[in-house]
């Protein structure tokens, strides 16, 4: 039986992030290459105290017999920094492969260190039949931050599996890089690529951060950004 794809693809594009104002937002369905029409309702952009932006699903995505996204975020600061934080749980009958894409193009500035980066799994049985897995994708970690589309660093390495074997139970597995050198080279964006397996009808939740800092005297021209989401479940031929 030939392994069927499907997915969900969320684009937001043309985001002031000095003023916070989302110009424009597409937001797309794509089942086997077809893609819906834009669903823009599905998120909102909130400008914070701090600078940052905040896209924010509104509403829990429901791909019925497939999958749902029950909440999902993307924090982003002309640091520059972004965040990543994903629900998704498995409602088909197979285990599918989830791809969780947050990118942020910025003006093009020199760059030396990765610095306060971080990745947190959990993993529930959310149907309670005390089989749960959550597993990396060789010879990808869970977690990767890039810088100009090419992985700078990787968390949950591969081989990862989060798993537990009680009805209704819940595990958790994280990683933290507190800093350390990259490149030296010229970012004109930055990203983080979650990625991994779920057992069907089970749930993981991700949260993520990754954040590159200039090389000293580089003088930091982000005025602006595009942030792209996309998440992608594959079913597994059982």
């Amino acid at each position: 039986m030939r392994a069927r794809s499907f997915g969900l693809t969320l684009a937001i594009a043309a985001i002031a992030l000095a003023s916070g104002s989302a110009h424009a937002v597409t937001v797309q369905i794509c089942d086997d290459g077809t893609c819906s029409a834009s669903l823009a309702p599905l998120g909102t952009s909130t400008a914070n105290a701090d600078g940052s932006n905040t896209w924010t699903l509104t509403n829990p995505f429901v791909q019925t017999g497939l999958y749902t996204v029950k909440s999902w975020s993307a924090t982003l600061k002309t640091d520059p920094f972004v965040t990543n934080n994903v629900l998704v749980t498995n409602t088909s009958s197979s285990t599918q492969t989830f791809i969780a894409t947050v990118t942020l193009p910025i003006p093009a500035f020199s760059f030396s260190q990765i610095v306060a980066s971080s990745v947190g799994l959990t993993v529930t049985d959310s149907n309670g039949d005390g089989v749960v897995t959550a597993s990396s994708v060789t010879p990808n970690g869970i977690y990767s931050g890039t810088v100009n589309g090419a992985t700078a660093l990787t968390l949950l390495p591969d081989p990862t599996t989060v798993n537990c074997s009680t009805p209704g139970c819940s595990n958790t597995a994280s990683a933290n890089f507190l800093s350390g050198p990259a490149g030296p080279g010229v970012a004109t964006a930055i990203g983080i690529t979650l990625e991994f397996t779920l057992t069907p009808g089970d749930s993981a939740a991700l949260t993520s951060r990754f954040e590159i800092t200039p090389e000293p005297g580089t003088v930091l021209l982000l005025a602006s950004g595009l942030v792209g989401l996309v998440v992608v479940g594959r079913k597994r031929e059982e």
